[in-house]
C-alpha cells in the first residue's frame, strides 16, 4: 500500500497523523462496531483489498477493512468508508472488529514471512472463521492449504490463465474448451498433467480432461492444415 499511501494529503493527511497519535496507545474498539455481527473482514486496503471491498459493497455485504498505514486509512475514512487502523497480527484489533462474529477474513496484503504466522494464529484463535488469502504463486497457496484457510489464489498463476483464456477465446477456441483447460491447469498447476499409466489388475485410470482438451485442440489443428493443403492442390 506504499503508492496509496502517498495520495493521503491535505485533510487525508492531517487525519493520518491523528489516528497515528491515537493507535500508538491504543486500539480501543470504535462505537460503530460494537456487536457487528454477518460481516467480513478485509486485511489491507492497497489495491487488491479495495477490489474486495468495491465487489462486497455491490452485493450488499458489510464489510470492516483494516490497514496498517495511517494515511490510506485517512484517506478511506475522508471518503466515508469503514476502514480502520490497526495489525491484523494482533489479538486486540481482531476482537475490535468481531473477528467471532465475522462471516470471513480476507487478507489482501502483499505476502511476506508474517503472512503465514499470522493466519496461523487467526485461524488457531478463530476457528469457526473462514480465512481467504491472497498468494504471490502456487506454493505459497499450498502452504496456505495446508493451514486450513477457506480459499487461496495465487495472483500470478490466476492472472495468467485468465489472460490465457482470453487469448484462447479471441483465436476461436470453443469457451467450454478454454474453461476446460484453465480449470485442469487450476487443478494440476503449471502445465498439463500426463495421462496416468495403468493401474494394477488391467484397470485404467481416467484420462486427465486437460490432456484430452489439448490432444482434441491439436487434431482439429492438424485437420485444418490438411484442409488447407488440399485446397492448394486442388
Amino acid at each position: 500500500t506504499g503508492a496509496d499511501g502517498a495520495r493521503g494529503i491535505g485533510r487525508a493527511g492531517r487525519l493520518a497523523r491523528r489516528i497515528d497519535q491515537r493507535q500508538s496507545h491504543s486500539q480501543s474498539v470504535p462505537q460503530e462496531l460494537l456487536g457487528i455481527s454477518d460481516h467480513v473482514i478485509v486485511c489491507g486496503y492497497g489495491r487488491f483489498g479495495r477490489t474486495i471491498c468495491k465487489l462486497l459493497d455491490g452485493a450488499g455485504v458489510r464489510y470492516v477493512a483494516v490497514d496498517l498505514d495511517a494515511s490510506v486509512v485517512a484517506q478511506a475514512r475522508a471518503d466515508g468508508k469503514p476502514v480502520y487502523h490497526g495489525d491484523m497480527r494482533r489479538q486486540a484489533l481482531l476482537h475490535g472488529v468481531g473477528a467471532e462474529r465475522a462471516r470471513a477474513l480476507v487478507v489482501t496484503m502483499d505476502a511476506d514471512d508474517h503472512i503465514a504466522p499470522a493466519v496461523q494464529s487467526i485461524h488457531w484463535h478463530f476457528p469457526d472463521l473462514d480465512i481467504f488469502v491472497r498468494c504471490l504463486d502456487a506454493s505459497q497457496a499450498a502452504l496456505m492449504d495446508q493451514l486450513g484457510v477457506k480459499g487461496a489464489v495465487p495472483e500470478i498463476e490466476e492472472a495468467s490463465l485468465q489472460l490465457g483464456q482470453s487469448v484462447l477465446d479471441h483465436c476461436g477456441v470453443p469457451h467450454q474448451e478454454s474453461l476446460a483447460l484453465t480449470a485442469g491447469l487450476r487443478r494440476g498447476g503449471i502445465g498439463p498433467r500426463p495421462v496416468a499409466p495403468v493401474g494394477q489388475g488391467g484397470t485404467s485410470v481416467p484420462e486427465d480432461p486437460v490432456v484430452a482438451a489439448s490432444e482434441e485442440l491439436d487434431r482439429r489443428a492438424a485437420e485444418s492444415e490438411m484442409a488447407e493443403e488440399e485446397d492448394l492442390t486442388d
